[in-house]
């Protein structure tokens, strides 16, 4: 039941989500949580991690390319994608 934390989501003026930027269940959980923030008409905004001067390597290219699937997948669960 998710009623207490809908609850105290409302309360709330707005508030910023943080998804995981880890793997694809990360990512479906992400979606669906952007999708239950947006089904209950709550106030939030999707917080984007901004680098200055990306390291470059392959973990790092695989952890960026995580985040952007994190952006395209949550653009469409808000309806801006």
């Amino acid at each position: 039941d998710n009623s207490v934390l809908l609850d105290e989501l409302k309360k709330m003026d707005g508030f910023t989500y943080i998804p995981n930027p880890g793997n694809l269940g990360d990512i479906l959980i992400a979606a669906a949580t952007i999708s239950f923030f947006k089904e209950n008409h709550l106030n939030f905004s999707l917080y984007a991690e901004q680098k200055e001067g990306r390291k470059e390597g392959r973990k790092e290219g695989r952890k960026e390319g995580r985040k952007e699937k994190i952006s395209s997948l949550a653009a469409v669960a808000v309806g801006h994608g």
